[in-house]
């Protein structure tokens, strides 16, 4: 039986302890200090180059904090490296990086972005999480990203991510009634799931619920979203807001 305690029982800052307009950058090693320092759990994201080197960062393209337009699976690690965050001096760090900084001291949740290959790739993770110490979680909005996990992987806390996806044009409609039904969970068996709180509480979260599944909301930017979601649910990543009622242990 899988322990997942330590997703109940801390609470998670979304991208680190980050304050975007105040010099410190999401997913920045100064936010994870942060982090770290005041005693909270650590969800990030993790984005591959294009010579096979993960780096925790959050969108497709570096525009927004980097101010490059491009897509950081076109750059190589050298090029992703040479960049700033935010117009400070913060680097994007590489998940390796990362994982040398927490050290086990507080839990990690990562979210791992699709890309091309992923099979590939994936075993990159795993080298570095297998010898891990800490307790940690991966999860995705890609379903056979979870799955892989579940073939490869069986022993890690493995979670998906969803949502009702009206914001994405692109999407087809039956992809994002599968993905808000948690259809999926049928084959790739994920231990939790993370919600986008906007749409909870819903009838699919809750009937995982029931089935003994772990369920979390994203992401609670004050305190009234983030006391919604623990009225129904077991947990929530926060940002820009320091929540009440800490619990971390």
């Amino acid at each position: 039986m899988k322990d997942l305690s330590f997703l109940k029982n801390w609470q998670y800052a979304h991208r680190g302890l980050h304050q975007n307009n105040n010099g410190i950058p999401e997913n920045s090693i100064t936010a994870y200090h942060k982090a770290i320092e005041n005693n909270y759990g650590i969800e990030l994201d993790i984005s591959l180059s294009n010579d096979g080197e993960y780096f925790c960062y959050h969108d497709d393209s570096l525009k927004r904090l980097t101010n490059k337009d491009d897509l950081i699976a076109n750059l190589s690690k050298n090029e992703i490296r040479a960049l700033n965050l935010l117009n400070t001096k913060e680097k994007i760090p590489t998940f390796t990086e990362v994982l040398h900084l927490i050290n086990s001291e507080v839990p990690v949740m990562i979210e791992i972005k699709s890309h091309k290959n992923h099979k590939l790739h994936l075993s990159k993770v795993t080298s570095l999480l297998d010898s891990y110490q800490g307790d940690f979680a991966v999860f995705s909005f890609d379903p056979k990203i979870v799955s892989w996990f579940k073939k490869n992987r069986p022993n890690y806390i493995r979670g998906q991510i969803t949502s009702y996806f009206y914001e994405n044009k692109k999407m087809p409609f039956l992809l994002k009634f599968l993905m808000r039904t948690l259809f999926f969970n049928h084959f790739t068996k994920p231990d939790f799931i993370s919600y986008n709180l906007q749409y909870l509480p819903n009838k699919y979260a809750s009937k995982a619920k029931k089935k003994g599944l772990l369920v979390f909301g994203y992401t609670a930017r004050n305190q009234s979203d983030f006391d919604l979601v623990l009225k129904t649910y077991d947990n929530v990543v926060f940002e820009n807001f320091i929540p009440n009622d800490k619990k971390n242990t």
